[in-house]
């Protein structure tokens, strides 16, 4: 009878043990905090007077020439995500990251949802996307890549998962993602974003 008892014990913690993580229990590796734009403050202006602030995310902008950036309640999951908005198609405008720690030559995976409305874009990089700042030590701007550009409507949210390599420069030390809209019209929303370091197999 013990002997049928332990046999049972030995078995359950066998079968605990092998158990996989639940969800809540697997380690998030986003790098982006914030990710999906859920902590924020209605209340709160963020620069410039835009209504609303995000939670470890800077806009850059220039709203006294007609562009906006802000909260949307249209969102690709959760209940927030993030705008900018450029009626005159001049200059750019960007969403930032907090400042990740990064390295040279680091593989990433990069993801993303968006969606457009009203998109009016034009050739080059005259267009909405994703794209990484790099900084050294002292959080000085070295250089940027683009993750993805895009030139035509997306009418619905899409999301892209996309593998992404850093410049292969010494003197990197920080990244930041950025959701930009460059010298065109139109709309852009984004949300739930991540950078996450590739895994060497």
């Amino acid at each position: 009878m013990k002997k049928s008892l332990m046999q049972t014990i030995c078995f359950g913690i066998l079968v605990f043990a092998v158990q996989p993580l639940s969800a809540k229990e697997v380690p998030n590796d986003n790098l982006v905090k914030n990710s999906g734009f859920e902590t924020i403050n209605l209340k709160q202006a963020i620069s410039h007077g835009t209504s609303g602030y995000v939670a470890n995310w800077t806009p850059l902008y220039y709203p006294a020439q007609g562009f906006k950036a802000g909260i949307s309640k249209d969102a690709a999951s959760g209940k927030n995500s993030v705008y900018l908005e450029n009626h005159l198609g001049k200059k750019s405008l960007t969403w930032l990251s907090d400042f990740i720690p990064a390295g040279k030559g680091e593989k990433l995976v990069v993801s993303f949802s968006i969606k457009t409305e009203n998109l009016q874009a034009d050739k080059d990089w005259y267009k909405p996307g994703v794209l990484i700042i790099f900084y050294d030590e002292n959080k000085k701007r070295i250089c940027h890549r683009d993750v993805k550009r895009f030139g035509s409507e997306i009418k619905a949210w899409t999301k892209f998962t996309e593998n992404f390599t850093a410049p292969n420069q010494d003197k990197i030390a920080y990244m930041r993602l950025g959701l930009v809209i460059s010298y065109c019209k139109g709309k852009v929303l984004f949300d739930d974003v991540s950078i996450k370091r590739k895994v060497k197999k």
